[in-house]
């Protein structure tokens, strides 16, 4: 995902519009300090070693907030 509030609408303005749930799908924790927070989640991925089998790892996403928003976006980065 680009960097910027435009890219950051553009891509999830891609998303149909759902009611809020009160629980977050495999999320594993919510971390805070200061300005920061972070949020694990458990993700099942294909096991490149094994055909047709899969492992379990953990995801995160690391926001930085100023003025109750979200102005920066830090995550593992890999490829699925």
């Amino acid at each position: 995902m680009a960097t910027g509030r435009a890219a950051f609408v553009e891509l999830f303005g891609q998303f149909p519009r759902e009611p809020v749930r009160p629980l977050i799908d495999d999320l594993v924790s919510i971390v805070a300090e200061r300005d920061l927070v972070m949020l694990a989640f458990r993700r099942e991925l294909p096991d490149l070693e094994n055909e047709g089998q899969t492992y379990t790892t953990t995801w995160f996403d690391l926001f930085r907030i100023a003025d109750g928003k979200i102005v920066e976006h830090w995550d593992h980065g890999t490829k699925e």
